[in-house]
């Protein structure tokens, strides 16, 4: 062989050593180590598994370190050869680069050392007692991932299902509820309508007792007076003098005188209907037209009762239990404050002036007299406590002193709500009705009158 062809086929083995100790100067030992793990990791997971090559690795750098190895093999009897022949001196650029690139033997003193000194692979106590964990499959990895999202799904589930059911609770809770208010409203407004039914029926049935009493004594009280007491022009003495003599006469102006034929036959009617009639009075134009009670052993017996003694929640208008029949300065007549303005609920409207202005006589018939009153004053005022310092309209009826009668006077004029400028004297002769009055707590409403006639 010629020494050209020698020095030709040296050359091409350096050449192709150089490259391969370029290549091994970038592939570590500690990375052929840690590749081949993933290769045989790899391998198992597509004995596993092989419908699902979903990871690709490029092993085409171990086929190329395989021939590289090889090519060493190779190379060092055919280096010694050359070497034999020629030894050629190497160049400093050869030597740098033989220095740096490592053969096969520094490579596996490479891959020794760093199994010694890497304080990754250095056994610890630590280390020993908790031995590594084996590697998960691919197929188990997913198994874990589907099992866990089934465990999220059946959780989520079961969160909504407990959420439909609070509000399913919630909801019947509610039309519960709301049933249960439609019902007693439904209830309540059924008992309201029946008690409002029978309250109207109650007070049409009064009303037409009340009417087919007036109709037994000829209509009422006032209708055959026919006085004309606003024509009154004098005073004469103790007597009033009227234009209509023929009238004045039939009402027998004393309590002294004889009861005129009329009233004695109307009297006796309510008498038979009922002993305990004290006498009748009437307001004319308005509902207030019934016979008056008196029970002086108990006076109140007529407040819930009706002619027929007979239970009636409007019941009738009674005597004050002071009274003393012909001799009382002051008769107070109670009653109740219906709403349908039976019984003394007309009363009420005497707070209006303009009211007042059209009705301000009374008629109060007797066992002893027949008396027309002219209203004086009209007074909101209450029923106080016994230790209560005031004064208390209701302890002034029956038989008064002249001080008394005059302090009466004065309180119930002085509290009117609005001035009539009628006024009382002593001598004069009272006639006192009480209702109640809800603008205050036991309230009353008092409508004071003087007899006129």
């Amino acid at each position: 062989m010629s020494e050209e062809l020698k020095e030709k086929i040296f050359s091409q083995k350096q050449a192709h050593t150089k490259q391969e100790d370029e290549l091994w100067s970038h592939v570590s030992q500690k990375d052929l180590l840690h590749m081949s793990e993933q290769a045989e990791a790899f391998a198992e997971s597509e004995k596993e598994d092989v419908a699902e090559p979903e990871m690709q690795l490029d092993f085409s750098f171990l086929e190329f370190a395989k021939e590289a190895s090889d090519a060493e093999t190779l190379k060092q009897p055919e280096a010694k050869t050359v070497q034999d022949q020629s030894e050629p001196e190497n160049t400093p650029k050869q030597e740098e680069l033989k220095e740096s690139a490592p053969g096969p033997e520094e490579s596996v003193s490479e891959q020794e050392e760093p199994e010694e000194s890497t304080p990754e692979l250095e056994s610890t106590p630590e280390a020993e007692e908790k031995p590594a964990e084996p590697k998960k499959s691919k197929k188990e990895l997913r198994a874990q991932e589907a099992k866990k999202r089934e465990e999220e799904a059946r959780q989520e589930l079961i969160a909504d299902e407990e959420a439909f059911q609070k509000k399913l609770h919630s909801k019947r809770v509610r039309n519960f509820i709301l049933n249960g208010v439609m019902l007693v409203s439904t209830a309540v407004f059924f008992v309201c309508a029946v008690e409002l039914g029978v309250y109207f029926y109650q007070s049409m049935r009064y009303q037409a007792s009340m009417e087919d009493l007036r109709e037994s004594i000829g209509g009422g009280i006032s209708e055959d007076a026919n006085l004309r007491i606003e024509s009154q022009t004098q005073e004469n003495g103790d007597v009033l003098i009227f234009p209509d003599e023929e009238v004045y006469d039939v009402l027998a102006a004393t309590k002294n005188e004889n009861l005129g034929e009329t009233w004695r036959e109307q009297y006796a009617t309510l008498v038979e209907k009922n002993a305990d009639c004290f006498g009748y009075i009437e307001i004319p134009g308005t509902v207030l037209s019934y016979p008056v009670m008196f029970t002086p052993e108990d006076y109140m017996y007529y407040l819930n009762k009706n002619i027929d003694k007979e239970k009636e929640k409007r019941g009738l208008p009674f005597m004050d239990e002071a009274t003393k029949i012909g001799e009382s300065q002051n008769y107070i007549i109670y009653g109740h404050n219906m709403n349908d303005t039976t019984a003394f609920g007309s009363l009420k409207e005497y707070l209006s002036k303009s009211y007042y202005e059209e009705h301000k006589y009374i008629y109060f018939n007797t066992a002893v007299s027949e008396g027309v009153y002219e209203i004086m004053a009209v007074v909101k005022t209450k029923i106080y406590n016994v230790e209560d310092q005031c004064f208390k309209y209701h302890k002034y009826g029956g038989v008064l002193t002249k001080s008394e009668f005059k302090t009466y006077v004065s309180e119930m004029t002085k509290a009117s709500v609005y001035k009539t400028g009628v006024t009382a004297e002593w001598g004069d002769e009272l006639l006192t009705l009480s209702t109640c009055n809800r603008y205050t707590e036991n309230g009353r409403l008092v409508i004071v009158a003087k007899r006129i006639a």
